[in-house]
């Protein structure tokens, strides 16, 4: 299943390129994550990332939620991501109710949105592959 994630503001892209990195760093997604760039605009000084890709082999979406939840815990700056899956359910998430939650919350926070995303992927009848 691939699960793409965009997210909103005027350093989307950074924010976009740094989620990239810290989502490679987790063994069980390395290899498995890109960024989507466009070809850059005539006079501009090189691409923007409109949204970071990631393969999500079976038993990987709670490592992908819970890596997500901890580079959001830990910008500087609010951000509202949406994640997709290929099913076509969106899930948002805002760095707010992240940087708050103690760790009991985090981790119910991350068992939700996992559990929601495989069984919304379950339900299809698709292969995580």
């Amino acid at each position: 299943m691939d699960v793409s994630v965009r997210l909103d503001g005027a350093t989307q892209s950074g924010q976009l390129r740094s989620l990239a990195l810290w989502l490679t760093a987790e063994r069980e997604l390395r290899g498995r994550v890109r960024t989507v760039e466009p070809p850059p605009e005539e006079g501009t000084l090189g691409p923007v990332v409109q949204e970071v890709l990631i393969a999500v082999v079976q038993g990987g979406i709670g490592a992908f939620v819970a890596a997500l939840v901890g580079w959001k815990r830990r910008r500087g700056v609010d951000i509202t991501c949406s994640v997709t899956t290929t099913t076509g359910i969106t899930v948002e998430v805002s760095t707010g109710r992240v940087r708050v939650a103690d760790a009991e919350e985090l981790q119910a926070l991350v068992a939700d949105l996992a559990e929601g995303l495989s069984r919304t992927h379950e339900l299809r009848g698709q292969s995580d592959e």
